[in-house]
Formats: structure tokens, sequence, C-alpha cells
């Protein structure tokens, strides 16, 4: 029986406007109400999905936030951290120092806002996905001065084609690294990722990957289709994801996380 169901967010919970759909809030709302467990498993920063909890009413259902690819869970609940994990400063300035050397751009979440190092289309991106100022740090090895969740390397895809295996090669033993966009490198400490702290909130709730169903639609949900007992990619997910899930969904803009909540979660 399935009991929690992760959600990665962009191109999956949200349509293409980046919006959650009247159905999809609904179902969801309904599934819960029906003793299930909601977790919204992003890349992105926690304070840039707070919001979308609270339209979920995960607060009132015992729900929890997985934010930076799992580097950071949260129950909504009790407003308590259940997991936490961050990237050394010694390492983000690093990282940082990498970036600076191939002429690439990088980022990473301070207080509520997201820094980088110089102006860039991308970090312009993420700040309006997930509503989060932006301040470009020149000094950005200096501005990195305590332990972050998540950092970015961010360049043009056929870029980021090129420096992406240079950049696995200088951390592969110490960092996660996934692409999840063309344009976006995300990395976590080794080990931390969404199927990873997917696997400690099921425990913690006293279930089984077999309780549990995970839908995604990219690289950076692939641990959690794997680990998830109902792997489900959408009909817009890459290939990789597809090949990798046990169910394909309809698509993010035809609701299809609603359509997996009926099927397997509220079916008669």
């Amino acid at each position: 029986m399935y009991k929690i169901i992760a959600l990665d967010l962009d191109e999956t919970l949200l349509n293409n406007e980046g919006q959650l759909s009247q159905v999809n809030r609904e179902v969801l709302i309904e599934a819960q109400l029906a003793g299930n467990t909601v977790v919204l498993a992003s890349g992105r920063p926690f304070d840039g999905m707070t919001k979308l909890a609270k339209e979920l009413q995960l607060e009132q259902h015992n729900g929890y936030i997985s934010a930076y690819n799992g580097g950071y869970v949260y129950n909504c609940e009790t407003k308590e951290a259940i997991f936490a994990n961050t990237i050394p400063v010694e390492l983000a300035q690093e990282m940082t120092k990498e970036a600076i050397t191939r002429d690439i751009d990088i980022l990473t979440y301070s207080e509520g806002t997201i820094l980088t190092r110089r102006p860039n289309e991308w970090a312009t991106y993420e700040g309006g996905l997930v509503d989060m100022p932006v301040f470009e740090k020149e000094d950005m090895v200096e501005a990195i001065n305590h332990p972050v969740n998540k950092m970015m390397f961010l360049a043009a895809s056929e870029d980021l084609d090129v420096v992406e295996p240079l950049i696995k090669a200088v951390f592969a033993d110490r960092l996660q690294v996934v692409r999840s966009k063309p344009f976006f490198l995300e990395c976590t400490m080794k080990g931390i990722t969404k199927g990873a702290s997917l696997d400690v909130l099921a425990k913690s709730l006293g279930y089984t990957a077999e309780n549990v169903i995970a839908c995604g639609d990219s690289n950076n949900d692939e641990s959690m289709i794997k680990y998830a007992g109902l792997g489900v990619a959408m009909a817009n997910a890459n290939d990789n994801i597809k090949n990798l899930a046990s169910y394909e969904a309809p698509s993010n803009a035809d609701d299809g996380v609603a359509a997996v909540v009926r099927k397997f979660m509220l079916k008669p």
C-alpha cells in the first residue's frame, strides 16, 4: 500500500507556467485527508518551496519539504528539520575558485537570497523561478563564510557539456554532481540525493520504499525514482527517467500528478 508520495516541482507537479493547478491541489489535499503523506522533493532552496507547501496545506497534514535535492528535510507541521547536510566553507570556496578558473558562473543560497559572482542570465532565471532576490558578489570566495546546502555551476548548455566532466573529475569523491537542466550543474555533498533523504524520511515514519511513490522528470529525480516502490516518470520526462520508471503518467501540463494519486492512492 502506498502511503507517501514524493513530488518533484518544476515540470512535474507544476505546469509549464510554473503554477500549481487547481486539480493537482485538490487531489493532493484529498490524499492527505485520507491519511497519506505528501513530500515536496526539489532541488529548489527551502525558501523557494514554503509558499507551495502552504497552498497544499502540508502544515495541517504532517507534510514535508525536501529541499536542495535532499540536503534539507523539514516537517511542515512541527516546523522542525529532520535531516540537514551542508557543504563546508572550504569546499564551497574551492568550488567558487574552480568556477572562476574555468570562467563560468556559480551560485548558492544564503538567508533567503541567491548569491552569484557576477550578473548572469542563469542566476536571474533561478531567482525568478524560486522568487528570491539575486545579489552579485565580486569577491564571492570571501562572501561564502558559512556552510551552504547546495551550489550550482552555471553556463550555456554547450559550455556546460564541456565543463561537466572536468568538474566531476575534480570533485567526484566529495560531491554529488547532477545536471538538472541544460544550464544547471547542481552540487550537494557526496551521497546527498532525493532518494537517500526519502529513505531517511520513510523509515522515520515507519515505512519502506514499497510504501513510496516518487514522481519526476529530470536527472536529479533519478535517485528517488530508483528508490521508490513506484517510480513515476511524467510524459514530459527525459528518456533516462522514463527508462528507469515503472509507470509513465500524463505530462505536467495535463495534471499527471493528480492522475497518479487517483490511480494508486485514492482508488476504490
